[in-house]
């Protein structure tokens, strides 16, 4: 992308120089009969790096504990007082905007005797224990304790809620799943990516539908779902296949990148002067390393939208994708809310019945595969070449341990 922008804070003209770029992208790969390939050709992997179950659980340490999680988008927590759980792991985590607007994560536990504090998403200005009635302000202080002259040999300062890592930047929560005070250092985790993300304005998005969608299968295999469109004709002829081509423009950020593709209109302008192309907005899917896919697109090609998939393990052969679709620049009326909310539903019904179904298909086969069988992505499915090597290398597990 030209970098001749009108400034970085700008993000609009950002977006727009950008979602013109990729249109230019488009036309060029449908004019050459092809999208973006990998330069080595095809790649093999093992099976095994989706049934290992030593490989799963170093993922689990690794990418679920180790890296910045997003957790959600700033209007999940829209004013002070605000309480949000992340549950999508083995530990229960409260995040809270404080009275000042900042945001906190903690354990969602006493530290009386271990109790859940909150069990709903809710507005408080305190967090109190439905066991023994111990209050806890929303920065995790301890400030009231009932019938305290049974603990005056305890230093309550010792007993505030046990923090974990959290930020909030350009629109979005991270954390890191586990208890610690350590940073989290965004721009050392998002690198060039960042500017791709901030452009979209997350912080502008408001909630509108989400959902929970099961899958039994390895969660990365459901994550490849999300990267190539070689399957589009096939699984998707009555759906996706009906508006995208399948050639993919794929962009590399590290261990993140962003892929597209084109409308099934573009042949019809690809080969015209510039000027007469159809005017175009910012779209893309982002991949979020480790587990997050976001997609930005347009409601009745005007109101952009933002969909957000995060990816979680439950075993080896068992995931969950918390959905969430947001108004982009807010819900403009009750005609808008219904449009996001029914992208929500249709997307909701292609990816549990065409995407999923065919990643618990196939999850079926690899978990009885033959020693040494070895899954295929083509040239064409670059996006899952890269993105299965940052994983591999992340976890310090090379993808060809098992030749």
């Amino acid at each position: 992308m030209a970098d001749d922008i009108s400034g970085p804070t700008d993000w609009a003209a950002r977006r727009q120089r950008v979602a013109e770029d990729k249109q230019r992208g488009y036309a060029e790969r449908v004019r050459a009969g092809r999208g973006d390939l990998a330069p080595d050709g095809a790649m093999e992997n093992d099976a095994r790096v989706y049934t290992d179950p030593e490989r799963f659980q170093r993922e689990l340490e690794t990418l679920f504990r180790e890296q910045p999680i997003l957790a959600g988008l700033s209007q999940d927590l829209p004013e002070p007082g605000s309480v949000m759980l992340f549950e999508e792991l083995d530990t229960s985590i409260l995040i809270t905007r404080d009275k000042s607007g900042e945001v906190d994560a903690f354990l969602n536990m006493c530290t009386h005797r271990g109790a859940k504090l909150a069990e709903a998403p809710c507005k408080r200005n305190l967090l109190t224990c439905p066991f023994h009635g111990w209050s806890f302000d929303l920065n995790g202080a301890l400030v009231a304790v009932p019938e305290p002259e049974a603990f005056e040999n305890i230093d309550k300062s010792t007993r505030n809620l046990v923090r974990v890592p959290v930020v909030e930047w350009a629109g979005m929560i991270f954390i890191k799943p586990r208890s610690g005070d350590d940073a989290i250092d965004i721009a050392e985790h998002l690198g060039s990516f960042a500017p791709e993300l901030e452009q979209m304005e997350l912080a502008n998005a408001e909630p509108v539908k989400e959902g929970v969608l099961n899958a039994d299968c390895n969660w990365k295999y459901a994550l490849d779902t999300y990267g190539e469109g070689y399957h589009f004709p096939t699984l998707h002829k009555q759906t996706v296949a009906l508006i995208s081509r399948t050639e993919t423009q794929y962009e590399n950020f590290g261990n993140h990148h962003r892929v597209g593709w084109a409308s099934v209109d573009v042949a019809e302008w690809a080969n015209k002067p510039e000027e007469e192309w159809p005017d175009t907005q910012y779209e893309g899917v982002h991949y979020l390393f480790p587990n997050t896919v976001i997609f930005m697109g347009t409601v009745t090609g005007s109101e952009p939208f933002v969909q957000i998939f995060r990816h979680f393990p439950d075993s080896v052969g068992e995931m969950h994708t918390n959905f969430r679709v947001y108004a982009a620049n807010g819900v403009k009326d009750d005609t808008h809310l219904a449009e996001v909310a029914a992208g929500f539903d249709g997307t909701a019904h292609v990816v549990d019945t065409e995407d999923y179904w065919v990643a618990r298909n196939g999850w079926a086969r690899l978990k009885s595969a033959p020693p040494g069988f070895k899954v295929l992505y083509g040239a064409n499915e670059l996006a899952l070449q890269n993105q299965h090597r940052a994983l591999a290398d992340a976890t310090g597990m090379p993808l060809d341990i098992y030749d």
